[in-house]
């Protein structure tokens, strides 16, 4: 487990089902008492969730939201995402895919090779604008 101020995150060693989930509640409940208020779980080893499992993230998620926390899954196998699709829970569990292969550098030197641009400017308010901009350049 990892820990940063208000943050930690937990890595389950295989499925979140009925034979893990006491061991999981013990140490997620230790890390809300403690202040704890955004837990990330590394799903990297989760390949199946029970209805035990699901029913303790749903409990904890619920619990940091009226702690103004948040829960979130991420690493999750394509099954996993599908199931939490499925159930129509992935917004409600902040659910993320498997971490994608990091983009490569640049050689210096070399030109990039797109052809659009955006120019980026400073302040929270430009957002709307730049996800417009972006799905226009991502259009075909």
């Amino acid at each position: 487990m990892n820990e940063w101020n208000d943050i930690a995150v937990l890595t389950p060693p295989g499925d979140i089902d009925i034979a893990t989930v006491p061991a999981l509640r013990r140490r997620l409940d230790a890390l809300i008492g403690r202040g704890v208020r955004r837990v990330v779980i590394n799903c990297q080893a989760v390949s199946f969730i029970d209805s035990t499992g699901l029913a303790f993230l749903l409990t904890r998620a619920r619990e940091l939201m009226r702690r103004e926390g948040l829960l979130s899954l991420v690493n999750a196998s394509g099954e996993v995402v599908r199931f939490l699709e499925i159930a129509r829970l992935v917004d409600i569990l902040h659910v993320a895919g498997p971490a994608r292969e990091s983009i490569p550098a640049i050689p210096v030197g070399e030109l990039p090779r797109w052809s659009k641009s955006v120019e980026v400017r400073q302040g929270i308010e430009n957002l709307p604008y730049y996800r417009h901009r972006i799905a226009e350049l991502l259009a075909p």
